[in-house]
């Protein structure tokens, strides 16, 4: 006979599995038809089934995480996971909320976050999702800044928001399940920062908050973390393309179709078969680069035709098996790796999910030209700033400062001698963060990748020198035409 605490997780189990299917067609499909250059009126229409099905997906992992803190205290899986790529993740997503509401969504990483850390990536991401969602649900002009932070040891995501703030009566209850502070018409179900709260707890980490009214609120969530050591092979922060052919084992067509089309805009060949007996099938006359597994498929599981592919040998070691399954609670990633699977990707998977476990599995450096700075990201940042700060004199100072940095910090950021090492480090740092503010985003990303590298080659030197170059002249001429309110 099967106790409380069984009935629940089992529960808790067939809800996530079975909502996880649909929502992974709903945003995929939505997604697919964003990118499929629909006219203005029904590009809007897909734009509001993807956020509203995203709000869905929060509500999913949320409830689904609650019932398993209350049964018991889940484990936490250990898999290396980039931080940075992470929370770039989610806030991508997110931005197109933040965008509609009017907020600017900032971003910022401190040059010491480890590139690689080994922790649950799933449960690091709800809390980066829980945190910027909430903060952009209460925020109702100004912006949602996120910042994080770390080094070998510990990892620390802050949040803070410009909204409404919260009395010290609302403090005292803002972690506690089903409570909603301020406006009673805010949506949501009141979950996110109680299961934010248990994630901190069994991650032996801390989260706090401080907030005022009026003011604005900051939440911290800090964790004890496991630096990886990145080698020669580990490519998951390089700016390049992904390229090869992927197997897609799913028995549902929807998913299939989804799949094969998220591939083909990733630029990947996509072979689709809807049985493990068809992919072993497949496998034994045709080469493939990469496969992606379903669980529950018809006939042998996936977890079966997996350990089929391996023992057979049907497949060279290195082309990575990854689940693909709505199957995402405590041991099904442990389940799929002992069955000789290399990663695991819940649903739903947006693009942006696929399009990160590609490049962490299929991607090769690309040291093609250098594009040049997008005009129109420079001039609409501008436009932003003229409008958040209503002063056109201000701008025109803060683009005249950021042309002198461009002019002090490039002789040590181009300085290959050991000693300025240092020095280049910071300049990277400080370019980084003033770039990307100004829209100069190419700039902003060789300057990321340069303070990544313990060692930077000459080839990444010289891309950065042309593009210094070439931004310094797109702003020596906006400053010289004028800027325009």
């Amino acid at each position: 006979m099967s106790t409380s605490s069984e009935t629940d997780e089992q529960f808790m189990a067939t809800v996530s599995h079975e909502l996880r299917g649909p929502l992974h067609a709903i945003l995929g499909l939505a997604e697919v038809l964003m990118e499929s250059g629909l006219e203005a009126d029904h590009l809007r229409l897909a734009e509001a089934l993807y956020r509203e099905a995203s709000s869905m997906r929060v509500l999913v992992d949320d409830v689904v995480a609650f019932g398993q803190f209350r049964s018991a205290t889940p484990s936490l899986t250990e898999a290396p996971f980039s931080p940075r790529s992470l929370v770039t993740s989610v806030v991508d997503r997110l931005r197109p909320k933040a965008e509609e509401a009017g907020l600017r969504l900032l971003v910022e990483f401190d040059a010491d976050v480890p590139l690689r850390v080994l922790g649950d990536a799933v449960r690091f991401g709800q809390v980066v999702d829980n945190l910027v969602s909430n903060a952009i649900r209460y925020t109702e002009i100004g912006s949602v800044q996120v910042i994080l932070a770390g080094d070998r040891e510990t990892l620390s995501l802050q949040v803070r928001d410009s909204g409404r703030g919260m009395s010290p009566a609302d403090l005292e209850q803002i972690f506690e399940p089903f409570v909603r502070v301020g406006t009673p018409n805010v949506r949501g179900t009141g979950l996110g920062l109680a299961v934010v709260q248990k994630i901190a707890e069994v991650m032996d980490g801390t989260i706090t908050v401080d907030s005022a009214v009026g003011i604005g609120t900051t939440f911290l969530f800090t964790i004890p973390c496991r630096h990886v050591e990145s080698s020669t092979d580990d490519n998951i922060e390089l700016d390049g393309t992904t390229v090869g052919t992927v197997l897609v084992v799913e028995d549902s067509e929807i998913n299939r179709t989804l799949a094969t089309k998220q591939l083909e805009l990733l630029g990947l060949s996509a072979i689709a078969v809807n049985s493990g007996e068809d992919a072993l099938e497949h496998l034994a006359s045709q080469s493939v680069d990469l496969i992606l597994m379903d669980w529950n498929l018809p006939g042998m599981s996936g977890l079966e035709t997996a350990t089929a592919i391996r023992t057979d040998g049907l497949v060279p070691a290195d082309v990575p098996i990854i689940a693909m399954t709505a199957n995402v609670l405590a041991g099904d990633r442990e389940a799929c790796l002992a069955a000789g699977m290399n990663d695991h990707l819940g649903k739903p998977v947006s693009l942006d999910d696929m399009r990160r476990m590609m490049e962490v599995w299929l991607m090769t450096e690309d040291t093609g030209p250098v594009a040049e700075p997008s005009d129109s990201s420079v001039h609409e940042a501008i436009e932003q700033l003229v409008a958040d700060l209503g002063d056109i004199d201000t701008v025109r100072i803060v683009v005249e400062t950021y042309l002198g940095e461009l002019a002090a910090r490039r002789d040590a950021l181009l300085d290959p001698s050991p000693e300025m090492s240092d020095a280049a480090q910071r300049a990277a740092h400080t370019l980084r963060s003033t770039s990307a503010l100004l829209g100069a985003n190419r700039l902003a990303s060789l300057c990321l990748e340069f303070e990544q590298d313990d060692e930077p080659d000459a080839l990444l030197r010289q891309r950065l020198r042309q593009e210094v170059d070439d931004v310094e002249a797109l702003f020596t001429e906006i400053v010289e035409i004028g800027i325009a309110a």
